[in-house]
This record gives structure tokens, sequence and C-alpha cells, in this order.
């Protein structure tokens, strides 16, 4: 599965490059990214903030310089272990993993080992067990997503709405732009049966209609 998306504008670099646009492939974590002088969209995800992120630490008080630097960043995202898979998006893609520039100038056991007709039959038994790999790394994946989401669950006290609750009410017609999704704040004043009130907003105006738990949220004032 993949994704596309556009980094916010960013000050402009040489080229009149203002913006970023993103592909990622969720599965291998490999991002590919391009300067851009114009967009229609503004959407950001977290591998936009990962490289903008980079980029702040690559640049410092040079920010016109970033279209120079984004491959530097690209780089640096794609050989490093993920904590979504454990793996490197680079190993994810190729099945092996990259030569980093400095095991040439300072080699490391696998460069001063290094044999061509070795090499080319471990990269092709490499390639052959990259699916199994891969599925391992989905694996992983998944299973940290399922920790997470634990952890918070855990943390997650459920409350019950009662008489004199103040709440938010979801709003049933389609949202639009950048309007919430959640109407703020209404008191529950009257109960008609377990999990289904009357509201009152701040203005003493009364609900025509009860409302049910389910398009309710507890609103802490």
């Amino acid at each position: 599965m993949e994704g596309l998306d556009i980094v916010r504008k960013l000050s402009t670099a040489k080229g009149q490059f203002k913006y970023i646009i993103v592909a990622i492939d969720y599965d291998s974590k490999w991002i590919e990214a391009e300067p851009l002088t114009a967009l229609t969209t503004t959407k950001v995800e977290s591998a936009n903030k990962i490289i903008k992120k980079l980029l702040k630490k690559k640049l410092e008080d040079k920010k016109g310089l970033w279209a120079e630097k984004l491959p530097e960043v690209l780089w640096a995202i794609r050989t490093i272990p993920t904590s979504a898979n454990g793996e490197t998006p680079f190993c994810m893609m190729f099945g092996i993993e990259a030569v980093l520039p400095i095991e040439v100038t300072q080699p490391t056991a696998r460069i001063d080992g290094y044999d061509a007709m070795t090499n080319v039959t471990g990269v092709n038994l490499d390639k052959d067990l990259l699916e199994e790999k891969q599925d391992r790394a989905h694996l992983h994946n998944l299973q940290n997503k399922q920790r997470v989401s634990r952890f918070y669950d855990n943390r997650v006290k459920a409350r019950n709405l009662q008489l004199g609750d103040w709440v938010m009410k979801e709003v049933i017609l389609p949202p639009k732009a950048l309007r919430p999704t959640w109407e703020r704040p209404y008191q529950i004043v009257e109960v008609v049966s377990p999990g289904t009130f009357y509201l009152k907003s701040k203005e003493d105006v009364t609900s025509t209609h009860p409302w049910n738990t389910q398009h309710l949220r507890y609103y802490y004032k």
C-alpha cells in the first residue's frame, strides 16, 4: 500500500522550490520525495514531519538550501531501522543493507571481506528471501501497532454520562474543509433512558430531540 502527500510551504529554495511531494510505501517504509514549485493540496503526514525534522537539523540557519539537502535526508531515512518493523527501508526494498559512506572511509568487516563472486551469490539469496523478510516485517509492524493500542487502551478510563454533565455533540452533517466534527458544549438536562439524553446549550436552548451517547463525548472544562 502506498501514500502520496505534500509537505507544507517551506522557505523558497534555489529553483523557486517551495514544497515537497512525498510518496511512501507503508510496508517497507521506503520514501521518495521531490521538490515542487507549486501544489494543489496541503495534507501532511508523519513521513513529511520526519523529512522536515531532518532538514532542520541539516540546514540550521541556511533554510534556502533544503532542496539541495533533500537527497541526504532521504538517504538517512532509508538507512535507519524503523520502530514499526525493525528493518531499514533500504533492506525492505532491496533485500540487503546499504553500504554507508563511513564504511568506505573506515572499512568494516564486510568491506574488508568483500569478494565479487560470493557477493553475487549472497545478493541473489537475499533477493530470494526478500518476500519472507517483508512478511516478517509486516507481522512485526502489526504487533507493534497492537502493543501501542493496548498501551493507550489501558490508560483510558471509561466514564458514563450522567445528569448535569457537559458534553460535545457530534456534527451529523458531513463536515467541509476544516469545519469541526463536534460542537460544544451542551449540558445533559434530562435522562430519557440509559444512554439517551436531552441537551441544553449555554444559551439555555434545549434540544428538540434526545441524543444517544454514541453521538456525545464528555466535555472537560
